[in-house]
């Protein structure tokens, strides 16, 4: 009998005596790879798609970013600090840093992370710039690869194709072709000082990921040692940003100063976009449905949105009375500018006294800019996970992908499945991590 992928690796993981070892693989490089953390639940059975479907869903998603970037336009005439404001960047420091950078040009990769409900992908919020995570999978994509090798040399009657894309690959391209024209330059990942001594994972992932990619040696430093950097290297210093302006403003610009001095004088190059924090906002998916309401779009932007966009509302005086009269188990209130699962309510979770007491705090003028979108239930995935004490786990929860692209190349995929049913499906709050394939059929 002819086995899809998804029954094989469910079947492996099951039943197979090699699985133990297998899966004790993909902790290891898991980690090794920064691609996951030793306390983190590992997904052991891979998402599958036909490449047909992923090539159509990534191409309506390049469409979508490309009217995501048109919004300064479209809505406040370019006025880029009317944008900023609309979407929850209200700070004036931040604002003069984008007025006096906004003429640099740099990249905008994105992770949209999408639910897979029965109407099709659904997109619940994009995350735009160099903190996307989750990048370092190819060593377990070749852990797979290895697996079906070897399987499919003992049984003939096994057929399995299948295909997987790295995460790094289209930014990896465009970076070496910077690097082409720069006077004897080094890449160095960049983080926040604060961020990276938190959580180096981010920006240890990148390096790493860059490293391999383009074979040359790629450091992963906090903002305070780039001085040194500098000083050290005699040449250009091309910088992978994993701040954003936020992180320059808290930490105080100050402390950014031989960043911007160097953009200045040409001894530190940029490659992300200073501007991609702007569109990582999810305020933007409510603006996107509110234009769809007016006549600045035309019929196939309006469809697109419409497909892809579940209801989202911006939380403010003017929409309280509506957002308060719906159900409330049918929506999540979340922070416009977050990311991790922070600030995020599920109002399935909560009762409904709660519920309006937060949208009227989210409602206030001083309080940061809020959304409530309407809940996209996932169909349930079938898998099989590893706890971080070896245990297997069968779960059949809905998966939370997060696909990579720039512009229209599409850079991969991972995904994030709640084991307890959270509504919050994070690692920081203990989802499951794991990889997305491709199969030709």
């Amino acid at each position: 009998m002819i086995k899809s992928s998804k029954e094989y690796w469910l079947e492996f993981f099951d039943e197979n005596p090699k699985a133990d070892e297998l899966a004790d693989n993909i902790r290891f490089v898991g980690a090794q790879s920064k691609f996951s953390r030793p306390d983190w639940p590992l997904l052991l059975t891979p998402i599958m798609y036909t490449q047909s479907f992923v090539t159509e869903q990534t191409n309506n998603l390049s469409k979508l970013f490309k009217l995501i970037r048109q919004l300064p336009v479209k809505l406040f005439d370019s006025e880029l600090i009317d944008f900023a404001n609309a979407v929850g960047f209200t700070n004036t420091e931040l604002h003069t840093l984008y007025n006096k950078q906004a003429s640099n040009i740099g990249l905008y990769p994105c992770r949209w992370d999408i639910i897979h409900s029965s109407e099709g992908w659904k997109v619940v919020e994009v995350n735009v710039g160099g903190a996307l995570g989750g990048f370092a999978s190819d060593a377990i994509h070749a852990l797979y690869d290895e697996s079906i090798a070897q399987e499919t040399s003992s049984d003939p009657l096994l057929k399995l194709s299948e295909s997987w894309q790295s995460q790094y690959s289209h930014i990896s391209r465009q970076i070496k072709k910077t690097l082409e024209q720069l006077n004897n330059p080094i890449l160095v990942v960049v983080d926040d000082e604060k961020m990276f001594f938190d959580s180096p994972l981010i920006a240890n992932s990148v390096a790493s990921a860059l490293a391999e990619k383009l074979n040359i040696e790629v450091q992963s430093i906090p903002h305070t040692g780039l001085q040194s950097i500098c000083t050290q290297h005699e040449g250009q210093v091309l910088v992978f940003e994993i701040f954003g302006y936020n992180d320059v403003i808290n930490s105080g610009i100050s402390s950014y100063q031989t960043y911007f001095e160097g953009l200045v004088s040409n001894k530190i190059e940029s490659t992300i976009s200073p501007l991609s924090e702007l569109f990582m906002s999810k305020a933007i998916l409510a603006l996107l449905k509110e234009a769809t309401l007016g006549d600045l779009l035309n019929d196939s932007e309006i469809m697109l949105i419409d497909s892809l966009i579940p209801e989202t509302y911006l939380v403010n005086q003017d929409t309280l009375a509506h957002l308060k009269s719906l159900d409330h188990s049918q929506w999540v209130l979340k922070a416009a500018v977050g990311y991790g699962g922070n600030n995020v309510i599920c109002g399935w979770e909560t009762d409904l006294n709660s519920w309006s007491a937060q949208l009227e705090v989210a409602a206030q003028t001083d309080t940061p800019l809020h959304i409530v979108q309407k809940r996209v239930v996932g169909i349930r995935e079938p898998t099989i996970s590893i706890t971080p004490k070896g245990l297997y786990v069968e779960c059949d929860q809905p998966v939370v992908l997060g696909i990579f692209m720039l512009e229209e190349e599409f850079g991969g995929g991972v995904i994030r499945q709640s084991l307890t049913g959270s509504g919050i499906t994070s690692s920081t709050n203990q989802a499951s991590v794991g990889v997305m394939r491709a199969t030709q059929v």
